[in-house]
């Protein structure tokens, strides 16, 4: 049996969505912070006593 690739990703998708849905009770993951956010909310204090440079680039 061959497939277009519109059944086939609509076959894909379909499937997808079936496997990948979480359980009701499942905890929402919380947003993934960057590294200076996460400097930030600790108020810098890796950073206190130290020596610190900043890189830029302008292009």
């Amino acid at each position: 049996m061959r497939l277009s690739r519109r059944a086939l990703l609509a076959a894909t998708t379909a499937a997808a969505s079936l496997t990948s849905t979480p359980p009701a009770s499942a905890a929402q993951p919380s947003r993934r912070r960057t590294g200076f956010e996460n400097l930030a909310a600790s108020g810098y204090a890796a950073l206190h006593g130290q020596k610190v440079g900043v890189v830029t680039n302008r292009s």
